[in-house]
């Protein structure tokens, strides 16, 4: 993948020739907003591939999935430009072995050859999508605030979730199938109440043309509208706002399914026994890295006014509050340090690490739970934090990745019965929450 980036570096100057002479001839895929790329947009992109090429640490950690997949914004949008450059060309192929988790693989290099024209085409549409992620992100978008009533959670309704999902890999798109197939379909029109829940990142980087091929087109809800039992949330991860959060607030906008959230990224669902937040822990970064999860001032504010500590609380968060593999930063986990220290928060799901965990109780909650394994592989990692315990590991595997999976929440009262369910709808742990 260096090599990749050594060649777009090495192509600047003919790409600039080419945007120059003959720019509707280049093979991306465009979005109505899409604003013109000029030549200082261009250097722009060349500067940051030079930037990411020389960051030694961003290779020296990386492994061949992290590699397709490195926390940094312009990373990201060189990762899309690249897979649609490799579409473009017809070089991603459907790979059927039971050991490739991408479900996909390239069958030639179009960036192989430098003196072929297939690479400088390949080289433009990367420029290309990057200098509209750039644009994008220095766009500001203002923070929706919360102004709706809590949506009702039946005392009986049962709940899907699932983290860092929308690749739109092959198996990606089996996993959504199942839950439509199981979850959802069978019990459209009827009194069963269903919630399906995402917890953040839309692959590679936020941009808008990425939510319709990998997020709204497999979305396990295959209806044009919202069945009045069926309800869909999702929070943005770090991938989804890489180029700025303007692709998931237009998709939160154009689609039905969503209504229930208000056009809004953070949300609330609760009965008499029961409040569910799912939080926007991306779209304020402090960094362009996506490692450190923020809740914006006012969502904080609107969180600590909301919780009523005579109810049972669980948090929804894309950024995870500890981790113990490696040393995260403490800035989420002291935001919301009110909130746990007024009264235990009875479970916190989060995605961000694409593997699952169940957690002993650690910093006043009671059922820490790591789930971001539904969309993008991810190797297993070592700890080095021997605590809190772990409770239960995901150790299903194809190849040497984590394999797919989510997590089945039956509630009954105030009681929930959990279940960590595999790509195909097996179960893999099960327990209860209380």
């Amino acid at each position: 993948m260096r090599n990749k980036f050594g060649v777009l570096v090495e192509l600047a100057a003919a790409v600039r020739q080419f945007f120059a002479a003959s720019p509707e001839e280049i093979p991306v895929e465009r979005d109505e907003d899409d604003e013109p790329v000029n030549q200082n947009d261009l250097v722009e992109v060349e500067e940051a591939l030079r930037r990411l090429l020389n960051q030694s640490d961003l290779w020296e950690r990386a492994d061949e999935a992290s590699l397709f997949l490195p926390h940094d914004a312009d990373a990201s949008m060189v990762a899309e430009g690249l897979d649609q450059a490799f579409r473009q060309s017809a070089s991603v192929r459907d790979d059927d072995n039971s050991d490739n988790l991408f479900g996909e693989t390239l069958s030639t290099d179009p960036m192989q050859d430098i003196r072929s024209p297939h690479s400088l085409r390949a080289a433009c549409v990367v420029y290309y999508v990057c200098a509209q992620g750039k644009k994008g992100l220095r766009r500001k978008h203002a923070f929706v605030e919360h102004d709706s009533n809590a949506a009702e959670l039946e005392s009986n309704a049962r709940v899907i979730l699932f983290g860092d999902w929308a690749s739109g890999i092959p198996n990606a798109r089996i996993l959504a199938d199942y839950i439509w197939q199981e979850y959802v379909q069978p019990v459209i029109g009827k009194k069963q109440q269903v919630h399906l829940i995402h917890l953040g990142d839309t692959y590679y980087a936020g941009l808008k043309h990425e939510y319709p091929k990998r997020f709204s087109k497999h979305w396990p809800v295959r209806t044009t509208e919202k069945p009045p039992n069926i309800f869909s949330w999702t929070i943005p991860g770090n991938h989804d706002v890489y180029a700025g959060p303007h692709g998931f607030y237009r998709m939160l906008k154009e689609d039905r399914r969503f209504d229930a959230q208000a056009k809004c990224s953070h949300f609330l669902i609760e009965n008499k026994y029961w409040q569910i937040f799912g939080l926007d822990t991306s779209s304020t970064p402090v960094d362009w890295n996506g490692s450190i999860g923020v809740l914006h001032k006012k969502q904080l504010e609107w969180v600590i006014r909301r919780r009523d500590v005579n109810k049972k609380c669980i948090l929804l968060t894309h950024h995870q509050p500890f981790c113990v593999c490696e040393n995260v930063d403490p800035h989420l986990s002291d935001q919301l340090r009110p909130i746990r220290e007024q009264h235990p928060v009875t479970a916190w799901f989060w995605g961000h690490e694409h593997l699952c965990a169940r957690f002993e109780p650690h910093m006043n909650i009671e059922f820490p739970v790591l789930l971001g394994h539904a969309g993008f592989p991810g190797r297993p990692k070592k700890r080095i934090h021997d605590t809190p315990k772990v409770k239960f590991e995901w150790t299903e595997h194809v190849g040497p990745y984590v394999s797919f999976g989510f997590a089945r929440l039956d509630f009954s009262n105030d009681t929930i019965d959990t279940r960590l369910m595999n790509l195909v709808n097996r179960e893999k742990h099960r327990f209860m929450i209380y």
